[in-house]
Formats: structure tokens, sequence, C-alpha cells
């Protein structure tokens, strides 16, 4: 019977086991992990998740307060009746008009002219407030009034907002040039300079 080569003989001793050199007592340990970037900031970044949205909220607060501190927030609408009793005065009924661009009137091509007259029956010594606004309540599109810019003289028989030391009865006349896609009703509305609470009346002309 033949072998083949690579075969081991049966009758030949067990070949010994491989030496294996014995670790050295003077080798280096095995290097630690290579600590990753992550690693190293884990503590930071775990402080910036943590403090981020209380930034965010802090300074969200100080815009929402910078922006509505010193603004009338809490309107006073006209009851029943039309009128509103504030700041030492009774205003109203309101009473308006709307004029269209061939009325002789400077307006531009595409708009009308509103024109909103507010009785002021001053109650005190005085009272205060600024121009009306009039806002769309469909859409809370804004307007000021604007009678120097259609032509209209400055009058002291028609002032456009509360008179300095005024303690008789007085109208208020403020002009309002709108699109013409506004639509009504609109709301009129009066800073007493007594924030946070500002006048609101109602019309549809």
């Amino acid at each position: 019977m033949t072998l083949p080569e690579d075969a081991q003989n049966p009758l030949a001793p067990p070949l010994a086991p491989p030496l294996v050199a014995p670790a050295s007592a003077d080798a280096a340990p095995a290097a630690p992990p290579r600590e990753t970037w992550w690693r190293r900031n884990r503590l930071a970044l775990g402080a910036v998740a943590v403090l981020f949205p209380v930034a965010v909220g802090v300074i969200g607060s100080y815009e929402w307060w910078g922006y509505f501190s010193g603004r009338p927030v809490i309107a006073i609408d006209q009851d029943e009746d039309g009128v509103v009793t504030h700041a030492d005065a009774i205003w109203g009924p309101v009473k308006s008009k709307a004029f269209a661009t061939d009325e002789g009137f400077d307006v531009p091509p595409g708009s009308s002219l509103i024109l909103v007259q507010i009785p002021v029956d001053v109650q005190g010594e005085k009272t205060n407030c600024e121009a009306p606004e009039l806002v769309e309540q469909r859409t809370g599109r804004r307007w000021t009034q604007v009678r120097t810019e259609i032509g209209l003289p400055s009058d002291s028989e028609e002032p456009t907002d509360c008179l300095a030391d005024q303690s008789a009865p007085f109208d208020i006349f403020v002009p309002f040039v709108v699109p013409d896609d506004a639509e009504g009703p609109y709301w009129v509305e009066i800073d007493t300079l007594t924030s946070p609470e500002f006048i609101r009346f109602t019309i549809d002309p």
C-alpha cells in the first residue's frame, strides 16, 4: 500500500508541539481604545442640550415682552349704545362714511376714503389719546390717518387726536385711505395712553 506523500507514517514518533515564546514581562500593555471627540466632549454637549431650550425660552420671552411692553393689548369695546366710558371721557357714538375716488379727494387709484368722526365728552380735567387707527377685522390689516396726504389742511376744529388740555366736548375727525379690496366691518382703535387698555369701536361704512 502506498501512502500519500503528505500522510504521517503511523510508525513514526508523534511530532512535538511547536514552541511558543513566553510573554515578556517588559512587553508594553495594549494601548487603550482611542477616545473620540464625542467622548471627550460628552459632558459639554449634555450641558448644551439642557441649557439651549432654556436660553431659547428666555430670549423668546424677552422678545415677546419687548414687543408688547408699552402697547395697549386689552380692548374696551363699545356698549349697546355705541359708547365707551374710559380715561375720564365718554367716547362715541362713532359715525363713518366711505367716499369714492371721484368725490374731490386726492386719493390714489384703486383705493377709497373712509372718514370717521368720534365725539369725545370729557368728564374730568382732560383726556389723552393718539390718533385712531383703522383695522380690517377679516384680515387684521391696519391703516393710520392720512389727513395731510390727501390734501386736507390741519384744522383745530377737526383734530385727528385728543386736544391738549381740552376739558370741553370735541370731535375727532380721521380720514383713512384703504385699497379697493378692503372690506368691512372695521375696528376703530384709540390708544388713550392708559396701557394696557385701548378703546375699540366697530364700523361698517
